[in-house]
């Protein structure tokens, strides 16, 4: 698997500065759910687990002696691969649930286009992921899932076919299930 920065780099920046545009360019790229996770995601997803790795070490060795360590290195990135794994199951979890409520939104069902649609809206939150390195930052992760919801409401009319008058609603339940996978993924990953 070859992974191209520049690719992700050039995506993750048009995603974060000109939603509306690069919805329009997703939504001509024939990607698979394959292609979104191996040409993306996983790469992606990496930024707030690295970081969350490094604020975890630096929380460590910043307050206590190595003698009174309470969480050893390998826990701490064991912490982080259950961390990452989280973040790609929410994308997948977001993308189910955009699948599965697109009829009762007057929306075309399609799940290649929801995984795009959920993975590209949560790299937004992942972007702001690499403030996981200073621990007291992290809290305004919280600003970018905001900002990935509205993102998301941009992609659904061009992605999921979904009505004007439907839209908000639909980012409504959406956002619902992002906060809550949020929490989820932020409790479990820090409480291991």
């Amino acid at each position: 698997m070859h992974i191209d920065l520049n690719l992700i780099v050039t995506r993750v920046k048009n995603i974060l500065m000109d939603p509306n545009q690069e919805w329009d360019t997703i939504q001509r790229e024939d990607l698979t759910v394959s292609d979104v996770y191996t040409r993306y995601l996983f790469a992606a997803a990496a930024v707030p687990a690295l970081a969350h790795l490094i604020g975890q070490i630096v929380l460590i060795y910043s307050a206590l002696p190595i003698a009174q360590m309470p969480l050893s290195v390998s826990k701490a990135i064991f912490r982080v691969a259950i961390f990452y794994g989280l973040w790609l199951g929410s994308v997948h979890v977001t993308a189910f649930l955009i699948n599965q409520l697109a009829p009762a939104f007057q929306s075309r069902p399609n799940f290649a286009n929801a995984v795009k649609l959920s993975g590209f809206a949560w790299v937004a939150v992942w972007a702001v992921g690499i403030l996981l390195a200073v621990p007291i930052l992290r809290q305004l992760l919280v600003l970018a899932l905001f900002y990935a919801i509205y993102i998301l409401h941009l992609g659904l009319p061009k992605l999921m076919a979904t009505p004007s008058d439907k839209a908000i609603p639909f980012t409504c339940v959406v956002a619902v299930a992002m906060f809550l996978l949020f929490i989820m993924t932020g409790w479990f990953g820090g409480s291991l």
